[in-house]
């Protein structure tokens, strides 16, 4: 229908429609999003793509196609006027730390296995105070 839309087809925030005559489009880091009609035209400005931050981004309710929705926990989106984070032709980068969430694993994994050998000591325990008891 000719609205910006994001890989699973989510409209860009308040529906930015590219013109059916449109040769190139460019989005700056602010968000603004231009088009250029001709080879030789000059860039024009059909809208900007919002940039908003929350108080608590862990409170956000993740949902199925990689997006999110506000919770209380989150508190409200906060719209950012002036920023320069957005990359036209580029790959968004993870927001997880790859080396904490390794670290995180092997103190899970730690932690079972001294649980694991808690459990057989006091299993160990328990047969000898059977064995003692006939």
């Amino acid at each position: 229908e000719g609205y910006i839309v994001s890989k699973n087809k989510s409209i860009v925030g308040s529906g930015i429609k590219l013109p059916t005559d449109y040769n190139r489009v460019k989005i700056r880091d602010d968000g603004t999003v231009l088009i250029q009609k001709g080879k030789e035209d000059s860039f024009e400005k059909i809208g900007k793509i919002p940039v908003v931050v929350f108080q608590n981004p862990e409170g956000l309710k993740i949902k199925e196609g990689n997006t999110v929705q506000a919770t209380e926990n989150s508190g409200g989106p906060e719209l950012l006027l002036s920023h320069a984070k957005i990359k036209q032709g580029k790959l968004e980068r993870s927001n997880i730390d790859p080396y904490a969430l390794v670290n995180d694993s092997l103190k899970m994994n730690g932690g079972i296995i001294a649980s694991a050998r808690v459990i057989k000591l006091f299993d160990g325990m328990y047969r000898e105070s059977i064995n003692l008891r006939q």
